[in-house]
């Protein structure tokens, strides 16, 4: 069910695993759409890495909310994401 869903999104989420909270997200927001709202979504857009992102996206003269969507979509904040030209990290 999509609160069992949502249990276990908790749980990946408090041993920092968002990639897997994202993928049941996914799933409960597409079967329903009235369920995203503030506690859910900090879920899959933690606020783990906002100092970095904050400082980095000014300096780079970024939107912090595309940085931390472009991380979200890049790497689903797993620091040791590996891309497929050896690219490692959140993006």
């Amino acid at each position: 069910t999509n609160q069992d869903k949502i249990v276990w999104a908790r749980l990946y989420r408090k041993i920092r695993r968002v990639d897997q909270a994202i993928i049941l997200m996914n799933q409960v927001w597409d079967e329903d759409p009235t369920l995203i709202r503030g506690e859910l979504l900090q879920m899959v857009f933690p606020k783990d890495f906002s100092k970095q992102i904050l400082k980095e996206s000014q300096a780079q003269k970024l939107d912090p909310l595309l940085v931390y969507s472009l991380i979200r979509q890049e790497s689903a904040f797993r620091t040791e994401a590996l891309s497929s030209s050896n690219a490692m990290g959140l993006m």
